[in-house]
This record gives structure tokens, sequence and C-alpha cells, in this order.
């Protein structure tokens, strides 16, 4: 049961960017028929591994920029700045928070 919600979870976010990208480009598609769309795509070999590798790369940089403004807004929203300086009036971070900071530059590098 759960992976099967997990699953559903999965391909309704996967067509809400995909519908992001694509507002206006076939109205028809809902989550379920993009999925087996690309179903049919990967199992009859309609792309080849090439473009597929391209999309994958292509994505992971966009996911990454992505956090990087999250991570951006979320230090200016709590006052701080990447160089440690300290906007006036905010206050300063822990250093636990400063370790959790790292840690997440340490992953998306």
């Amino acid at each position: 049961m759960y992976c099967r919600q997990h699953f559903t979870e999965n391909y309704k976010k996967v067509y809400e960017l995909w519908r992001q990208h694509n507002p206006e480009c076939r109205m028809y598609m809902d989550a379920k028929k993009l999925m087996n769309q690309r179903s049919y795509i990967m199992k009859h070999k309609k792309i080849t591994e090439m473009e597929v590798e391209e999309m994958r790369r292509e994505l992971q940089e966009s996911q990454r920029s992505h956090v990087e403004e999250r991570e951006k807004e979320e230090l200016e929203h709590s006052g701080t700045i990447r160089n440690g300086e300290q906007k006036p009036g905010a206050e300063s971070t822990t250093e636990e928070e400063t370790e959790i900071h790292q840690q997440r530059n340490q992953i998306h590098k």
C-alpha cells in the first residue's frame, strides 16, 4: 500500500513539473497518461540512451539551481548572508544552523 501511494505521489509531482513547462501542450494529458507515455517510450526505445542521459543531467542541474535559490531565500529571510555577514537587526544563527547549511552545500556540490 505504501509503495503504491508513494508511486502515485511521485508521478503526480512529475506531471505537475511537466505541466509547468508545457502549460498549453496536450491538454488531454493527465498524470496517468503521461506515465503511460513515458513507459511506452522507454520500453520501445523511442529515444536513445544518450538522450535519456542528457535529460537526466538537465533535470539534475535545474533541481540544483532550485535548491540553491531556496537556500538563498531562506538565508535572506533569516537575516544572514552567505559570506557570514549579518543584516542589521537580524538574529545571529546558531552553530547548529551553520553546520546544517554547510552539510547541505556539501551534498549539492
